[in-house]
């Protein structure tokens, strides 16, 4: 769905995909700007091993996010990837492209390790522009704009350190946030914990949590008591966003997420080891839509870069991987109720929708995905047919047989739809939101639900020609045969009008203040 998107909204991209010819490893690129009639502006091929690297590779100064440049933020650049940079910075130039316009980088399943490349630091330098990774998912979340409730999960041992990186992310959430209302739940080792109380005593913003006890399951494969700790403090609040200060791991030949066991005192003691999918499903257990990863000072972030690439391919939300510049600009863009420009990444990256970075000029001439002229597209815009199929998926569920009923009798079932929905991801009946503007558990954990399943049936009807004929047929303004391509979409009417309902009622209840 990467091309709808790029049509969508007429952007700036750098496609990357890795394949093998007779042993050895080629990288196909493919520049394009969606904004005139030839998107193309060049195709070519390289040898991508030269992309890899080593000891001895150009350890340079890379372009910092907004805000005062920083001298010493370093990024290891191979000579391939410094010159891959200034050949695209040429072509752009040569073919015009606005200046405000963002580079979006494709990178095509299947890519291996290209995903752990400091693509942005390199691109940013040599073009001067704004450098984001394109996810497959074709619309943001569903959230409430009026609020930002992150959780800030730190494993590092205690020690001053420690307490300076969790400080600065609890600064820069505080201080980049653009809500009116801002929450940050921070978790971390009782030493660390004990000096954030300090420092926040007087801030009704920041609550530190209690310690999690130490493990005392002995097998390694049971989850973390970090990620069960957030759980049932949370409770019946979602939270927006977490924000991983910790190490990853490669295990079985994959990224994980290594979590210390409470009360480790070093990087070498017990921890847990989580898979992309694992920490996929408990980010969408408490509602959260959004991940951020900050990598332990002193070591290298290729393992971390690896986790955070692989969990932005797995899930739908936005996916942040801090390069450890000022974080303040990217929490503001990233949390802004309503698209905005966004700052530069240094040697982090993000994955986000391009409906979140409409540069200003384009925001008024940009058709947002959820334009309200498509009558039959509900709270979660051209997606509306993939939901239904969500929720067929599941129909076998008794509760679910409600779901076939009449479009006026879905409020009506709605609690029991909810509850089935609940039941499916492991969480308890609908209760009342704990806490002024606190939206409850069930409806984010819902909604992350219904994306998450409509992501999957996007890839798996991804080569359907029919889907992306009538994805890019409904994105296009003007169209005189909308609704009768819709229609051939609904296998049932009743079941289409009563799955809009229902997210509009998800919609709605997800907006607090509305």
């Amino acid at each position: 769905m990467a091309d709808v998107l790029k049509e969508q909204f007429s952007l700036l991209s750098l496609q990357i995909a890795l394949r093998f010819e007779a042993g050895v490893q080629k990288m196909d690129l493919q520049l394009d700007y969606y904004g005139r009639d030839d998107a193309l502006l060049k195709s070519w091929t390289l040898d991508a091993a030269g992309l890899q690297l080593n000891p001895e590779d150009s350890l340079l100064s890379s372009v910092t996010t907004s805000g005062p440049a920083q001298s010493d933020e370093k990024v290891r650049f191979s000579a391939a990837l410094i010159q891959l940079a200034a050949d695209v910075a040429e072509i752009i130039a040569v073919a015009e492209v606005p200046a405000s316009a963002v580079l979006w980088i494709h990178l095509v399943k299947p890519y291996g390790w290209l995903g752990t490349l400091p693509w942005e630091a390199a691109l940013e330098q040599t073009t001067q522009r704004v450098v984001l990774r394109l996810p497959d998912f074709l619309e943001r979340p569903q959230e409430n704009h009026a609020t930002l409730d992150v959780v800030v999960c730190c494993d590092l041992p205690d020690g001053p350190d420690s307490v300076t990186q969790i400080e600065r992310v609890i600064r820069a959430a505080l201080g980049g946030s653009p809500r009116a209302q801002s929450h940050i739940l921070v978790f971390a080792q009782a030493g660390n914990s004990r000096e954030l109380r300090s420092k926040f005593k007087g801030d009704s913003h920041v609550w530190v949590a209690p310690s999690p006890s130490p493990a005392k399951d002995k097998d390694r494969n049971a989850p973390s008591p970090w990620l069960a700790s957030i759980e049932q403090a949370l409770r019946e609040r979602a939270a927006d966003a977490v924000h991983f200060i910790c190490r990853a791991s490669v295990v079985g030949g994959r990224a994980n997420l290594r979590l210390a066991d409470p009360g480790g005192a070093s990087a070498s003691g017990p921890a847990r080891f989580h898979s992309a999918g694992e920490i996929s499903a408990f980010l969408t257990r408490i509602g959260a839509w959004a991940a951020i990863f900050t990598q332990a000072k002193g070591e290298a972030d290729n393992r971390m870069r690896w986790f955070a690439d692989t969990l932005a391919q797995t899930r739908p939300g936005a996916v942040l991987f801090d390069g450890d510049g000022d974080l303040a600009p990217l929490y503001h863009f990233l949390f802004a109720p309503s698209a905005t420009s966004p700052p530069r990444l240094g040697s982090g990256f993000m994955y986000c929708q391009p409906s979140l970075a409409m540069p200003d000029e384009q925001a008024s001439s940009t058709m947002p995905l959820e334009n309200p002229a498509f009558s039959r597209i509900s709270a979660l815009g051209q997606n509306a047919h993939l939901f239904r199929e969500a929720v067929a998926k599941a129909s076998e569920h008794p509760t679910f047989e409600a779901v076939t009923a009449a479009a006026g009798k879905v409020i009506s079932v709605f609690p029991a739809l909810g509850g089935a929905i609940g039941e499916a991801i492991g969480l308890r009946a609908p209760t009342a939101p704990s806490g002024p503007g606190a939206t409850p558990t069930w409806l984010a954990a819902a909604q992350r639900y219904v994306e998450a399943q409509s992501l999957e049936i996007v890839r798996s009807r991804s080569k359907d020609p029919f889907l992306r004929d009538l994805v890019r047929h409904i994105t296009q303004p003007g169209s005189e045969d909308t609704a009768s391509k819709m229609a051939q979409a609904d296998a049932a009417d009743v079941v289409d009008k009563t799955l809009n309902e229902l997210q509009s009622i998800i919609a709605k209840h997800a907006t607090k203040g509305d």
